[in-house]
């Protein structure tokens, strides 16, 4: 009878701070049928499983005058790691801050993908800080062996950075480009894996026309 009395009655729950998709998340998380007595309500048990929501960084939840008040602190997605079967948000420390469909809404954030590559988001986030002089070739960081990061540009160009440093060695690219514009030519892989100077891979057309001026050359050399 005591529960039940007008006082303790909690008749709504209002959600703050949340955009609508992750009001409806935490919703689902705790569905509850209002009115309901505010002693039957576990205020610790309510928070730990709205913030066992993805999307959710932090839930403070308390009552007043009859509503459960849930104010909400998000997630900020910085990332999207596409894993074998799905796509997930990453947020700048490499918590998951949700699982997608598909890009679409999310274009303007990087891609980065690799077994691991999400726990390695800081990382990731340097790495494509430092490519900004590059920025509109920039298609994605892949995580190598769980140990390194290629940088995938378009034209199917890659550069190979190593496991010490990569940020200081993908640095010394762009300045080679800047100076000699190597990821205009034909070059379809720039490896930094030494970290000290880079190895050029050509595509297969321009060692032919390699070949094809070193045997001119060796043909005027014998007249």
């Amino acid at each position: 009878m005591i529960e039940e009395r007008p006082e303790f009655a909690v008749k709504l729950m209002e959600i703050k701070g949340a955009t609508t998709g992750v009001s409806e998340q935490v919703r689902e998380a705790i569905p509850m049928e209002f009115p309901v007595s505010s002693m039957r309500l576990d205020l610790a048990v309510i928070k730990a499983r709205i913030e066992s929501v993805d999307a959710v960084k932090r839930a403070d939840v308390f009552l007043r005058d009859g509503v459960l008040d849930v104010v909400i602190v998000e997630r900020k997605p910085a990332l999207i790691w596409r894993g074998q079967t799905h796509l997930e948000l990453v947020d700048p420390v490499g918590e998951r801050a949700g699982i997608l469909i598909s890009r679409e809404g999310y274009h303007g954030l990087p891609l980065i993908l690799g077994v691991g590559a999400q726990d390695h988001a800081e990382e990731a986030l340097d790495i494509l800080a430092a490519t900004k002089p590059i920025a509109e070739r920039v298609r994605g960081l892949r995580r190598m062996g769980e140990r390194r990061w290629d940088v995938m540009l378009d034209r199917g160009q890659i550069v190979q950075l190593p496991v010490q440093d990569p940020v200081q060695a993908l640095e010394r690219v762009i300045a080679l480009h800047r100076a000699r514009d190597v990821l205009n030519r034909d070059v379809t892989v720039v490896d930094m894996r030494d970290g000290r100077r880079p190895v050029l891979r050509l595509s297969v057309p321009a060692v032919d026309e390699l070949y094809r001026l070193r045997a001119i050359a060796d043909g005027e050399d014998e007249t």
